[in-house]
């Protein structure tokens, strides 16, 4: 375990915080995981991390045997708790031949340029696919993961109990998230929606920044011919409008109304995540990929298309595919450029 997740948000302290103790009594779940799961006892040190992003130092100073009694100390960004490890774990910064870590080198956070945060949102899968795409989506960094109800997924939430089958999976989903940011050791939490659709998810994503889209077969311009698409544009404008609004550029027919960007759908992975972003979100079909009608909406509301080449990728392979490609070429955006 990287750090412990608290289950709640300590009150803010003000200018003072960062020198604010403050003691906690842990119970249940959380005191089962700590002291019997993991062995920690009186005296250790470990990493702890808030509902809401904020960065602590939780030490235990008594165990009973229901409970126990921490400290939570607030770190300052950028700082690292002390750490102790529980027994039979190695320390921080020793490898398994029990050599240490470069002194001085920098962690990979302190390389990265802007914060740029990545929303996944995925069609539902069966079994525990969804559960590994969740899990995989933490490791790799999303921000927050948006579980899709599609026209080809293979599950179907419906009938009079649909709302609370929505709930029991949005609440599993969060205890495997937080599962994996402990393992992990992730800078933030990953926030849990209920599934909804993609229309839904679109109205909640509104302009907080650009949607890509995976698809098995290329669309546009370098990525292939319009040809098998482009009668589905003279159906109709979409009266919701797109996700980015502003100018036309270079356009395709999209019906009355309505003009698609071509352009920016011709455009490699590389170039559409070459603009600097707050937000960005890549969103999976399902094992039978996205209809015609939801390629059509999608594209009329602004979601730029990626085509990740000729291999065929399970649905929550692809997540992580997508996920792992776009983080590396956000972080290392210093390191290239486009010609």
């Amino acid at each position: 375990m990287k750090q412990f997740v608290l289950s709640f948000n300590p009150p803010h302290s003000g200018k003072e915080e960062a020198e604010r103790e403050e003691r906690i009594r842990l119970s249940g779940k959380d005191f089962h995981y700590l002291c019997r799961v993991r062995r920690y006892g009186s005296g250790s040190r470990l990493p702890a991390l808030s509902p809401d992003g904020r960065r602590f130092e939780l030490e235990i100073s008594a165990v009973s045997g229901r409970d126990c009694v921490g400290i939570l100390r607030p770190l300052a960004p950028g700082s690292q708790a002390s750490g102790t490890p529980a027994p039979g774990t190695l320390a921080p910064g020793t490898l398994a031949s029990g050599t240490l870590a470069s002194p001085g080198a920098l962690a990979p956070e302190e390389l990265e340029g802007p914060a740029v945060r990545i929303y996944l949102m995925a069609a539902l899968t069966k079994g525990r696919k969804m559960d590994l795409t969740v899990r995989q989506a933490v490791e790799a960094g999303a921000a927050g993961v948006f579980p899709l109800e599609t026209e080809n997924s293979q599950v179907r939430l419906s009938g009079e109990g649909r709302e609370e089958a929505r709930m029991k999976r949005r609440e599993r989903w969060e205890k495997i998230a937080v599962e994996a940011l402990q393992q992990c050791g992730g800078d933030f939490p990953t926030s849990v929606e209920a599934p909804v659709s993609i229309e839904k998810a679109l109205e909640r994503w509104r302009d907080r920044g650009p949607v890509l889209f995976l698809h098995e077969k290329p669309l546009f311009g370098k990525q292939g011919s319009a040809a098998g698409f482009r009668g589905q544009f003279d159906k109709g404008a979409d009266a919701a409008g797109d996700l980015h609004g502003g100018p036309e550029r270079e356009t395709a027919a999209a019906g009355p109304g309505r003009q698609f960007d071509k352009s920016a759908a011709a455009a490699g992975f590389h170039s559409l995540l070459a603009e600097q972003v707050r937000n960005l979100a890549i969103m999976i079909g399902p094992e039978g990929g996205f209809s015609p009608a939801e390629v059509d909406r999608l594209l009329r509301k602004g979601a730029r298309p990626v085509y990740l080449g000729k291999r065929v990728l399970r649905a929550e392979t692809a997540a992580l595919y997508a996920l792992a490609a776009a983080g590396t070429i956000i972080r290392e955006r210093r390191e290239w450029q486009l010609v």
